[in-house]
């Protein structure tokens, strides 16, 4: 689905506010915890994921992507698809969400604010310099203070702005009127009679759908081949008793987070005492870890990180090795399955996370034993929230 930006909605905003606007529309729209609308697709089967995008058709010219990974349950219901997402944007985006889509924007513009803050400095040369050259091509006035963070959010240079919502009465009325500006980009830009859809796939699959007429001929393409059709877009009512809402506060932030005025001061600080350079290579790296504890079942190993440049980041690894079980291929599959499902399992949960620059993943070992291995990664401000959820347990993982 593509929803082209009304050019008078883009004459009312100034160009960092356009910027943000879109990138808090895919941030919402992308995210995949369970108040979602990609939860909602995903649990009625109809699709495989979700992915929020915005091409670059012209430097006046913008537009919202909406791209879905269609599962065969969904192709069978396109219709559904589009009734539930405009059924979602209709029931969320209204003046009575306005309060709760300011701290939601607050708490993104706090987001983009802390990642750029601990973002990891192991990128290589060639994409440090690709990015920057694709900023020098986009409209600077978009861009915040630090043009190396290559994504815009307000900062101490914005009329008005002071800090996140909850700093001071003055800015919860600013960031109000924030919500109320981008409740009216969301209304002016996504709904049925602004949208471009085009569906990929053999017509076959979607023989009972009435959103589009399938009896029109189709054409061939005379460079690549394919057919195709151009058909008007009917919506249809959905008929679904879901209940949607605005996805909920990030539960992983840290507090700082509601302090964005400090960490835009801790930025300024840094910038003056940073190097024109960077680390490509973590100079710890090299250094063993020790073992600090261990018993007869139970080995505890830590590594001091010894490197500037990664301060404030941690790595936990755990992993938990069956002695008494023999490795067989029965064994490896199941492990395989276990993982698998507990994964599914976190992909809500954790999502938010991953949007904070955490990772994890569960693995069985690769060490040829019976056993699974549970990686966490990111900012050690909150890295033990992330790796001490109950979903992490070994006895709910015994359970699966």
């Amino acid at each position: 689905m593509l929803f082209p930006i009304p050019t008078a909605i883009v004459s009312k905003l100034s160009p960092k506010e356009l910027s943000l606007y879109i990138s808090s529309w895919c941030s919402i729209f992308g995210d995949e915890s369970d108040t979602s609308i990609n939860s909602t697709l995903f649990k009625l089967g109809y699709i495989g994921s979700i992915m929020t995008s915005t091409p670059v058709i012209s430097s006046q010219s913008h537009i919202l992507e909406f791209q879905l990974q269609l599962a065969p349950e969904g192709a069978r219901n396109l219709d559904s698809i589009f009734g539930l997402f405009f059924e979602y944007v209709t029931s969320v985006f209204i003046e009575h969400s306005a309060k709760h889509l300011s701290k939601l924007l607050s708490q993104l513009n706090g987001i983009s604010l802390y990642n750029f803050l601990h973002a990891d400095a192991s990128d290589m040369a060639s994409e440090e310099a690709k990015s920057l050259s694709c900023m020098l091509l986009e409209n600077q006035a978009a861009l915040s203070k630090w043009l190396l963070n290559g994504v815009g959010y307000f900062d101490l240079n914005e009329q008005g702005f002071c800090g996140a919502y909850s700093e001071s009465a003055q800015v919860k009325e600013w960031w109000l009127k924030q919500s109320y500006k981008f409740l009216e980009f969301i209304q002016a830009t996504i709904y049925p009679n602004n949208i471009v859809a085009c569906v990929i796939g053999p017509q076959k699959q979607f023989k009972n759908c009435q959103c589009f007429d399938f009896n029109i001929p189709t054409e061939e393409d005379q460079y690549f081949g394919f057919q195709y059709s151009i058909s008007k877009l009917c919506i249809l009512k959905s008929s679904t008793d879901e209940k949607f809402s605005l996805i909920r506060p990030n539960q992983f932030c840290p507090p700082e987070i509601n302090k964005q005025s400090a960490i835009l001061n801790q930025l300024d600080q840094l910038s003056k005492s940073a190097s024109l350079g960077y680390s490509v290579q973590n100079s710890s790296a090299f250094i063993p870890p020790k073992l600090a504890y261990f018993d007869e079942g139970c080995q505890l190993w830590i590594k001091t990180e010894t490197d500037k440049n990664f301060d404030g980041r941690a790595f936990l690894t755990l992993e938990i090795i069956n002695s008494e079980c023999k490795p067989t291929p029965f064994s490896s599959v199941a492990l395989e399955l276990i993982c698998d499902t507990v994964k599914d399992n976190l992909r809500e949960l954790l999502y938010p996370s991953l949007v904070l620059n955490y990772l994890y993943d569960i693995i069985p070992s690769i060490k040829g034993e019976t056993g699974i291995t549970i990686h966490v990664s990111g900012p050690s401000s909150n890295i033990y929230g992330v790796s001490q959820l109950r979903e992490l347990d070994l006895s709910y993982v015994l359970k699966v």
